[in-house]
């Protein structure tokens, strides 16, 4: 019986589907135009709503625009009249039903120049390439900048739900130029020019002021025929030669060649002019001294012989002429003394030393005078003047120039690489590194939590904080070209990512099913190959969320040497609570989640004690959290840092925006970034200013 009735139940529900087929085969016999159009509405219906629910989840799980950005290079080394290529690949995804819209850009950050940009439209999952072929010209040593970027946001439409938020890619390119042989023998030949202006410069300086003291002296003694102007002009006419010379000099010291050369020419010219006023004045001079001195000589030739005659037995009317001689002789030296033009010093000299050769022939017959005979005055005491030395470029003594440092531009301000350890080690010029915070959907490609810094990294760069795109684990290729950057640089940077080796090298590979011990671990690596790469020996961390849960035990576990400051915003310093703890691990990954629970092993060793680094924390208050204040998913109480400076920003939360994801955006709250700003003791604030 109890199989009969089984059996008797199975035959009515096959009468009934053979009762429903029949009338819709009925209904397509009579109307098969309206089962169609009937069908078909129903179809859509179906798949529309169903695809607005998957949508829509995957919207509030973070599932919008994806991209994924690289190049076939990211340093070029060339020479000058060199030429290389790089290509860039942009894998860009969006929901299945989307449409992305997108622009590009090529930018030569050195030159503040847009080489190449454009818009356009593609359908999900379809990849973009450009390639582009760099030709160097620049003349000398020092590095370039160029920088592919890529942003792309879904529009919404009836079937595609989009929160339209953009995402950006960014990836900087670096070339090394440096000089061909044939170049290097044109600097060569630039170089020695210099030196042997600089050494001839030196030389008519030095000359020149021992001639302005001789001058000097000399007009003590005798009346020159230079005037005052005369060499006022000349020291005038030096001292822009110098000035002139050291902006001959900073164009070796900028690298400016092309100019260098017609500069020297120039140079050369007026520094031949000043010579040519020099020897002139400089002739005067020679003709003066040399005349002055030969009659000093002649002085003392006289002076001898008169001391020759005083020791000859003279008759009474020679000695009386003696002491006349030696009388007028003294009184020639007392008037030789005077100040007078060199032809009056000449008669006077003339005069009195014919007279005493005139006198040594006389007749000096008679008997002999008992006159005391007067004594010589010592003409030692008129001094001579030194020859004066001569300019003369022929000396092996040169002036050493040294080697201009390499040229870095950013944004057309050109200035020396950053080569010292004084640029190196300058807080200016740390970089920035951006953690992104807990991944609400375990499933999605590490690029989604990246997007976050999007608006405050661009506001960065308006405070002269150059977007470097981001950086990852493996560092077999840093040459440390970044490191000759003159300016900050800002980086995104995921600790969800790790290394696999295989037997041709590394593969990055995603793994975001860690604890935050291992993500801390992936982050000192990160660090690492930030400083090889920058040649900073810091960094500035700003994290997000569980973000600053990484840093700080970062710090924690390897020390605080390689961090200049830390600023968290939205981080749960003391763990999540409630509703937030129980959805975690549904949608997020279940180790990482444990760790932030308020009542952790984790939490419990990250607060023991607080690592010796300046920490600023953000946080968000003004949402309703279960009774308590918050941000929407961290506790106002469990954000708050002891030993950090804790700055609280009132904000809202309404349906799925939270003011925990939207402080990072400047527009919604541009005082998270003016906190930034004072922080990094910039000056520079945003213009958006929106109430809240």
């Amino acid at each position: 019986m109890i199989i009969y009735g089984i059996m008797k139940k199975e035959a009515r529900k096959e009468k009934k589907k053979f009762n429903l087929f029949g009338k819709i085969r009925n209904l397509w016999e009579k109307h098969p135009v309206w089962f169609v159009i009937a069908a078909f509405l129903i179809i859509i219906f179906f798949v529309s709503f169903w695809a607005k629910i998957i949508l829509y989840l995957n919207f509030l799980l973070g599932n919008d625009t994806l991209i994924q950005l690289s190049s076939d290079k990211q340093e070029l080394f060339l020479l000058r009249n060199q030429a290389d290529t790089i290509k860039f690949n942009a894998d860009i995804k969006t929901n299945p039903f989307c449409e992305a819209v997108c622009s590009y850009e090529f930018e030569d950050i050195s030159r503040n120049l847009s080489i190449d940009k454009n818009n356009f439209s593609l359908a999900n999952s379809i990849p973009f390439s450009r390639q582009y072929s760099i030709n160097e010209q620049s003349l000398g040593t020092g590095l370039e900048i160029y920088r592919f970027g890529i942003e792309c946001k879904s529009i919404k439409t009836i079937l595609c739900s989009t929160s339209e938020e953009t995402s950006k890619r960014v990836m900087l390119v670096t070339v090394n130029y440096n000089l061909s042989a044939g170049d290097q023998e044109y600097i060569n030949s630039l170089k020695a020019q210099i030196e042997n202006i600089s050494y001839n410069l030196d030389m008519l300086g030095k000359n020149a002021a021992f001639f302005n003291s001789t001058l000097a002296k000399l007009n003590e003694k005798i009346v020159l025929n230079i005037s005052e102007n005369d060499t006022k002009n000349l020291e005038f006419e030096i001292l822009g030669s110098r000035n002139r010379f050291n902006g001959l000099y900073d164009l070796w010291k900028n690298q400016s060649y092309q100019n260098l050369q017609n500069e020297i020419d120039n140079f050369n010219a007026n520094l031949g002019n000043n010579l040519a006023v020099y020897s002139q004045l400089n002739e005067t001079i020679l003709v003066s001294i040399s005349d002055y001195n030969a009659l000093i000589d002649i002085l003392n030739e006289t002076s001898v012989e008169l001391a020759n005659l005083s020791g000859i037995q003279l008759n009474e009317t020679n000695a009386n002429k003696l002491n006349s001689l030696i009388t007028e002789f003294n009184n020639s030296l007392s008037l030789f003394n005077n100040r007078t033009v060199i032809p009056e010093k000449k008669s006077l000299v003339y005069n009195i030393s014919n007279k005493v050769y005139e006198f040594s022939n006389i007749n000096n017959s008679g008997n002999v005078s008992n006159i005391t005979i007067l004594s010589i005055p010592d003409v030692n005491i008129i001094t001579k003047f030194d020859t004066y030395r001569n300019f003369t470029s022929n000396s092996t003594n040169i002036i050493h120039i040294e080697e201009p440092l390499p040229r870095c531009c950013v944004q057309n301000k050109c200035s020396a690489c950053c080569v010292s350890n004084e640029c190196k080690n300058s807080p200016e010029n740390y970089p920035i590194v951006f953690l992104h915070g807990h991944a609400f959907n375990k499933d999605l490609p590490v690029e989604f939590n990246l997007d976050g810094f999007n608006k405050i990294q661009d506001n960065l760069e308006g405070d002269a904080y150059l977007n470097a795109g981001a950086i990852s684990l493996y560092s077999g290729d840093l040459t440390g070209s970044w490191s000759m950057i003159p300016t900050p640089l800002t980086l995104k940077a995921s600790y969800y990512y790790d290394l696999l080796k295989e037997k041709d090298g590394y593969v990055t590979v995603q793994v975001k099913s860690e604890n935050i011990d291992t993500y801390a671990v992936r982050l000192n690596d990160l660090i690492n190959n930030i400083q090889k790469k920058t040649g900073r020996p810091k960094v500035t961390i700003i994290a997000h969320s569980m973000g600053g849960l990484v840093a700080r035990r970062y710090a924690q576990i390897f020390g605080p040497d390689k961090i200049d400051k830390i600023i968290l915003i939205g981080t749960p310093n003391k763990g999540i609570e409630g509703s937030i703890e129980s959805y975690c691990p549904i949608i997020g990954e279940k180790l990482e989640c444990e760790d932030m629970r308020s009542d952790s092993l984790f939490m419990n060793k990250l607060n023991r004690d607080l690592p010796n680094v300046p920490t600023y924390m953000i946080i968000g208050t003004g949402c309703n959290m279960n009774g308590e204040d918050g941000d929407g998913i961290v506790l106002k109480r469990n954000a708050i840092l002891e030993g950090a400076d804790n700055i609280f920003i009132n904000g809202t939360c309404s349906g799925v925006d939270f003011l925990h994801v939207d402080m990072l955006d400047p527009g919604k709250y541009p005082q998270v970034y003016k906190e930034i700003e004072k922080a990094m003791n910039l000056t520079l604030t945003i213009s958006t200013t929106i109430n809240v």
